[in-house]
């Protein structure tokens, strides 16, 4: 699983617990980092002894509007278990008990000023009951979500502490416990508490999602299946599970239903948030401040504002230099890019290329033309791409290392390694010289200088005076002959090889 120290500081608080000594656990972490995973490791432990235990959970939209509702789902869990117990312990106050445990089939009392106080008392003391004859583990999820009354009767039990076999583990989500949210108080005062456990889930490494994706797709993954999947999830356990899902079942990206729960927390953000969001989607996997500002066109009071809401929801994350800004999961930077239209894209990209081609140190110098040749493709903008792409060759060949961007952008990174291993590798002028040498026909010599132009297939089946199919196949061959992703590159190789002449300008 992964969690081996993690999961040995949770048995240790149950096996104090047996002994007398009540424990509180609290376990944090981002959204899917497997905090409920860990907990289902400790409950399938305890319970292979003499623990009772109770699980509920914080209802998500419930608020003050739905008061006690995990101790509700905990007490109907007891109740099953300990009939005679709980209605011993509440002697005499069935009807108020029965507020929150309708099992009891018992009128429930009129609502009173005092009910929040007498409940209180009434659930501490059917849970003291139970503790003191056999070891107890309440599970309280979300805590994130929990109402105001299930934060005061937490904090009570937890911070007056009494002897008795009793476990009480929380669980909640540290991204969405944001500046000013009410579980915020109570974390506080149950932090200046030594007898509350803290457990702290970080994201995996990459040998741990190794481990995981062996456990998911029943044997060793490919190497390159983890590194991929590593560098999509960030560790995160959720994510990597998604994501080997959708590997083992052969359904490549078919992961619209996690890049809508990403998009949840996107739509949750004002209109101008969005739209910067979605902007620095396309600028690379780090973005700085300088570059967001020039292609953003907001007021910089407006961007600040915006770029606080998205960093306050936990998408985006300033870096550790104070000047730039990355997405904290690269899914959900990869799920906005995805959600863009293609006009929107190419607009936003034309934007980038525009803001560089202005001020070219928004970026460093090493990035510069591997970045403009990224966003004038995606602009759909093929000569400016094209000139670009043979530049960012150019300047690996000189420079003999891959652009900074390639190692920064894993979007990019394969396409600038193509373009890298064109300019570094083997001079092929003895051996390739002509088309023919890579098997080019004479036809398709001439449909790929048109392709260099710029040309569409329909523009070229108009020059050649030959069918749209006939022109798409003489593409499609090229581009395999070339071992080239897509047109411009193909070009980009032509020009580095001596299969066209190189542009003028």
């Amino acid at each position: 699983m992964g969690r081996e120290v993690e999961l040995a500081e949770l048995v240790q608080a149950a096996r104090a617990a047996e002994g007398g000594d009540s424990q509180a656990v609290l376990v944090r972490g981002e959204t899917g980092v497997g905090k409920t995973r860990l907990v289902e490791e400790l409950l399938r432990t305890v319970e292979t002894g003499a623990a009772v235990v109770a699980v509920g959970g914080c209802v998500e939209f419930g608020g003050d509007s739905f008061p006690f509702a995990p101790f509700s789902e905990i007490l109907r869990t007891l109740w099953q278990h300990f009939p005679d117990e709980v209605l011993a312990a509440s002697s005499g106050r069935e009807a108020l008990l029965a507020r929150i445990l309708p099992d009891l089939d018992v009128p429930a009392l009129a609502a009173q000023d005092d009910d929040v106080t007498r409940l209180f008392a009434l659930i501490t003391r059917i849970l003291e009951r139970l503790a003191s004859e056999q070891p107890l583990v309440l599970v309280i999820e979300d805590l994130h979500w929990a109402d105001a009354c299930t934060r005061e009767l937490l904090g009570s039990l937890i911070c007056t502490r009494r002897t008795g076999k009793l476990l009480i583990v929380g669980t909640y989500r540290t991204d969405d416990v944001r500046r000013g949210h009410p579980l915020r108080p109570l974390l506080a005062s149950l932090g200046r508490l030594r007898s509350v456990r803290r457990v702290d889930l970080s994201r995996f490494s990459h040998d741990e999602v190794t481990g995981q994706l062996t456990g998911i797709l029943g044997a060793p993954p490919d190497p390159d299946v983890v590194d991929d999947i590593f560098a999509r999830s960030d560790g995160n356990a959720f994510f990597v599970e998604e994501l080997a899902r959708a590997c083992r079942d052969d359904v490549g990206n078919g992961l619209d239903d996690l890049w809508d729960v990403l998009l949840t927390r996107l739509d949750s953000l004002p209109e101008a948030s969005q739209r910067i969001v979605r902007t620095a989607a396309q600028g690379g996997a780090v973005i700085g401040y300088p570059l967001l500002k020039a292609v953003a066109g907001l007021p910089e009071d407006a961007l600040i504002d915006a770029l606080r809401a998205a960093v306050l929801a936990q998408i985006l994350v300033p870096e550790p230099n104070g000047t730039d800004y990355r997405f904290r999961h690269s899914l959900m930077r990869e799920a906005v890019g995805a959600s863009l239209l293609p006009g929107e894209r190419a607009l936003i990209n034309r934007q980038y290329g525009e803001a560089l081609e202005a001020d070219p140190s928004l970026v460093s110098t090493e990035e510069l033309t591997g970045r403009l040749a990224r966003h004038w493709h995606e602009a759909q903008d093929e000569v400016k791409a094209l000139h670009m792409t043979v530049a960012a060759a150019e300047e690996a060949r000189n420079g003999d290392a891959l652009l900074a961007e390639g190692r920064r952008d894993p979007e990019a990174h394969d396409r600038l390694t193509r373009a890298h291993a064109t300019a570094t590798g083997p001079e092929r002028e003895d051996t390739a010289g002509p088309a023919s040498s890579y098997g080019l026909t004479p036809r398709e010599t001439e449909v790929l200088g048109l392709v260099a132009r710029g040309y569409s297939n329909r523009r070229i089946a108009e020059e050649l005076v030959i069918s749209q199919k006939t022109t798409s196949h003489h593409v499609s061959s090229i581009l395999a002959k070339l071992s080239a992703s897509g047109r411009t590159e193909a070009a980009a190789i032509a020009y580095q090889h001596g299969l066209l002449p190189t542009p003028t300008s």
